[in-house]
């Protein structure tokens, strides 16, 4: 528990660093993903609104961008299978 405590507090201190705030929101996509049950709205609460909604729409682009990479390689694993 505390460890998934700290690795959410680090991956939140990625996404208010400018340098690594792309990073830092793919790594927060992927630990929703790893950890569902891992509720990150008390995290949330603690920042802005305006930094919720930045996370919010930076989750949403990570979750097309994998989606569309998702899709792309399913693509080129059936053309492969027809060759």
């Amino acid at each position: 528990m505390q460890e998934t405590k700290a690795r959410l507090a680090n991956i939140f201190k990625m996404i208010g660093d400018k340098a690594s705030t792309e990073r830092g929101l793919v790594e927060l996509w992927h630990f929703q993903r790893d950890h569902p049950e891992t509720d990150i709205n008390p995290h949330l609460a603690r920042t802005s609104s305006q930094f919720r909604h930045y996370i919010q729409r930076g989750l949403s682009k990570v979750d097309r961008r994998m989606a569309n990479s998702a899709g792309k390689l399913q693509q080129v694993q059936h053309e492969l299978c027809l060759s």
